[in-house]
């Protein structure tokens, strides 16, 4: 500390700019105003944002306030992964209203968003404008450059473009610099923010699409910034007198009105005086010595500056009480510890004393000590020696940084063990993962808890299972060791040998059960059944004897038919078929059917194309007509002990739109999901399916005209049945979706 008090005025720091958590964006302008990044002040946005290498700053102030930030006219900017045709990625922005007005698409033609922080004035903008000011936005520093040049880049955008070029409404920027001209006299809030070449000042009257219009970016319809125009990227570059104090203003303003906002970007890490300077430790760059790098005690390390200033004398000051001057120098440190290295610039402007350079080094002897294991029977390999004793071993090496290093083993030795088990078994005996049916000796080598081989060795008698087996054949059960078996299988007992092992008795067991069925019988007269004759209805059973001398059993469930009576088969002989699509439905039964089981019915028809349906009293049946035709329907008993009389059918089509006189339309036919039927006094509607069966009934009073919902039937086609007061009419409908 005493070095840096003995450095009399003001000793200037490089910085070192981390960029600031930005949110990422791909392909689009994303701007945080100052007002919502917590803590900072506007000397943070310069220092950590704007500024490069080669220049100092002091006294930062924001509208005149050197605070935390309070206000949204002034912030950071970012464009993403994909850069947005603004030409620069990242920075700090100033502008007329809040900042995030600039933020795209390109929607409107006068975007303006109200600020925070209006009220401000500058007279430097004020001599500008050609109308009153508004919304004015002042960023404002003292700064020493440490060469002779200063630069930064920018843009600037307005939404007055393109309406109000040429006008009144013509906002207005400026960068007014003061301080010493190297070229004579002095700046004198002189605006250096002019057209290249120039002394023409950029506005929206001087860069537009008709005037220097090669800086100009026409941005009607952008995706990704608001502003409608914009300049493209433009470089400030002043000529200074290095280590001299200098002052900048960056302004913007509204002129004539608070409305269409405009805006400065300033390119991030641009503001820069390009002054190289640098110093070297034993070759490494001061910013590139890694962490925990550790020089040499006693050991010469070099020192060397880099730089392109034109300094009066450099100096060194080691950290350790001692200096040196040159550019080129050489020093060793005698302690282990923590050292700060200084390399000290003198300035000969005399405008401020000097820069330096700082950095902290640590400097260390080397020491190492380590433990080690080996076997009895492995020698312990260590620094190109084999070792087989335990004992306390040295040796001092080079490091890679030329340092002594003295290294200390303490080795340890393991010993041998050895250890017999005795075991006996009866068949199979499973040791350490091997499983063993003989009898022997057997060896398993483990690792000790030292890591070396320990031997167990197995003594092992195996005294082997003894196993019977029994064949056997019973009728029905079989009782064997206490216990009674009815299938057959096979079964296992075990006893106990004298040796205390398992003795094995296996039964191969097989039962003939006795067998019995059951045989159904219908008979028209007597019926033969192995060597009997059965005349009358009943349940009879026989024995017999298998091959192996069990019982069989069979049983016959006989039922003898002996009268052959006449039935009449009744129903209609002359019918009609609806349509080519429609079935007709008719039923016919069996008269006189009372002695008759109705289960012993079977229908038939001789027509292959109408359809026989049984009803659940097989006395009775439906016949479906597909078509026309002529066809015999028979009814004769399962056995053929009683046929019944058949009788002949006659199909003609009759036609389901006649109307019987009656006037009727029904729309729309095909249909979806409901059907319309007009007529007069409607009194019921039923809708039939194929089958006969009524898919949809509805019942009204006298009405002329209803409407149906078919939307819950299947479709297909169908009968709709009209009934009115002057009769009935059937119609053909089809569903269709």
């Amino acid at each position: 500390m005493e070095i840096k008090d003995a450095i009399t005025r003001c000793l200037m720091v490089f910085v070192i700019v981390f960029g600031i958590g930005l949110h990422k964006a791909e392909a689009q302008l994303v701007i945080t105003p100052g007002n919502e990044i917590q803590g900072w002040t506007a000397d943070s946005l310069v220092r950590n944002v704007l500024m490069s290498g080669g220049v100092s700053i002091s006294n930062v102030r924001f509208n005149g306030y050197d605070d935390d930030l309070v206000c949204d006219n002034i912030g950071i900017f970012e464009t993403g992964i994909t850069p947005t045709n603004l030409g620069i990625e990242s920075g700090l922005v100033i502008a007329t209203g809040n900042v995030r007005v600039a933020e795209g698409p390109n929607d409107l033609t006068e975007k303006n968003d109200s600020t925070t922080c209006s009220g401000y004035y500058d007279s430097s903008l004020a001599r500008l404008a050609t109308d009153s000011i508004y919304d004015v936005a002042v960023l404002e520093f003292d700064f020493v450059p440490w060469d002779s040049i200063i630069s930064f880049s920018y843009v600037f955008g307005s939404e007055e473009y393109p309406e109000y070029v040429d006008g009144p409404y013509n906002d207005v920027f400026g960068f007014f610099v003061s301080g010493l001209n190297p070229d004579g006299g002095a700046y004198a809030n002189t605006n250096m923010a002019l057209i290249p070449g120039t002394t023409e000042v950029v506005s929206i009257n001087t860069v537009n699409d008709h005037h220097n219009q090669q800086y100009y970016v026409d941005n009607a319809g952008g995706s990704t910034i608001q502003f409608d125009g914009f300049t493209v990227v433009m470089t400030v570059s002043f000529k200074v007198v290095p280590m001299t104090q200098y002052h900048i203003k960056m302004g913007i303003c509204d002129v004539g009105d608070f409305f269409a906002d405009s805006g400065v970007f300033l390119e991030a890490n641009s503001f820069q005086s390009p002054m190289s300077y640098a110093m070297l430790l034993d070759g490494m760059h001061y910013m590139e010595i890694p962490d925990g790098y550790q020089f040499c005690t006693n050991r010469l390390i070099d020192f060397e500056t880099e730089t392109t200033w034109n300094y009066d004398n450099v100096k060194w000051y080691f950290g350790d009480g001692t200096s040196a001057q040159g550019l080129h120098v050489q020093h060793a440190y005698t302690r282990d510890g923590f050292y700060e290295v200084m390399n000290v610039l003198y300035n000969p402007y005399r405008a401020m004393d000097s820069v330096y350079l700082s950095k902290v080094i640590e400097v260390r002897s080397k020491y190492g000590s380590e433990e080690g294991f080996t076997c009895y029977d492995v020698p312990y390999l260590w620094h190109g020696m084999q070792l087989s004793e335990p004992g306390i071993y040295t040796d001092t090496l080079e490091s890679y940084m030329g340092c002594d290093s003295i290294v200390t083993l303490n080795l340890s030795v393991g010993d041998f063990f050895l250890t017999d088990t005795v075991a006996e078994s009866c068949d199979l005996f499973k040791w350490y993962g091997q499983t063993y049916n003989t009898s022997g000796q057997y060896e398993h080598t483990l690792l000790s808890t030292m890591g070396c081989d320990s031997i167990i060795r197995l003594h092992l008698t195996i005294n082997h299972v003894v196993e019977t087996d029994t064949v056997a054949t019973s009728c029905g059960t079989f009782t064997w060791y206490g216990q009674t078996y009815q299938t057959s299988g096979q079964y296992e007992h075990i006893l106990r040998t004298v040796m205390g092992c398992d003795s094995i008795i296996r039964l191969h067991l097989n039962i003939d059960p006795v067998m019995e069925s059951d045989t159904t019988a219908i008979s028209c007269g007597g019926f033969t059944w192995h060597g009997r004759t059965y005349d009358s209805s009943g349940d009879y059973e026989q024995l017999f004897q298998t091959a192996l001398g069990c019982d069989s059993l069979v049983i016959l469930h006989l039922t003898v038919n002996q009268e052959s009576l006449q039935r009449a088969l009744q129903g209609p002989t002359q019918v009609a078929a609806a349509s080519n699509m429609i079935y007709a439905n008719y039923e016919y039964f069996v008269s006189d059917s009372l002695s008759l089981p109705p289960n012993m019915l079977n229908w038939s028809c001789t027509h292959p194309d109408w359809i026989v349906s049984p009803s659940e009293n097989r006395y009775h049946c439906h016949l479906w007509v597909t078509n026309i035709g002529q066809g015999t329907l028979i009814a004769r008993t399962e056995h053929d002990c009683d046929t019944v009389y058949s009788i002949d059918i006659n199909a003609t089509w009759f036609d389901v739109d006649e109307d019987n006189g009656i006037p009727l339309k029904l729309f729309p036919n095909p249909a979806q999901t409901e059907v319309t039927v007009r007529t007069e006094e409607i009194l019921r509607i039923r809708i039939i399916d194929a089958i006969g069966q009524v898919a949809l009934e509805k019942i009204f009073d006298q009405t002329d005209a209803a409407c149906i919902d078919i939307g819950i039937i299947p479709q297909g086609v169908y009968l709709v049945e009209i009934s009115t007061n002057k009769g009935k009419t059937m119609r053909k409908l089809v569903v269709s979706r």
